[in-house]
């Protein structure tokens, strides 16, 4: 998840992204986070069945309250 939390915020033209099934888990989740406050063209994120639990969606939540897509 590290690596394509990089691209993901230099990313200009995805707009959707499913990431199902791919063991994201809690740390993977923060890394995603992370890329979601600063990519501004992503509207559509798909992550189900990746054992992000409460610490991970917290991440995940904080990150949704900055990004504005």
């Amino acid at each position: 998840a590290g690596k394509l939390a990089e691209a993901l915020k230099i990313n200009q033209t995805l707009q959707t992204i499913y990431l199902g099934w791919n063991s994201i888990g809690n740390k993977g989740a923060g890394k995603l986070a992370g890329a979601l406050k600063v990519n501004h063209t992503l509207q559509t994120i798909e992550l189900g069945w990746n054992s992000i639990g409460n610490k991970g969606a917290g991440k995940l939540a904080e990150a949704l309250k900055i990004n504005q897509t």
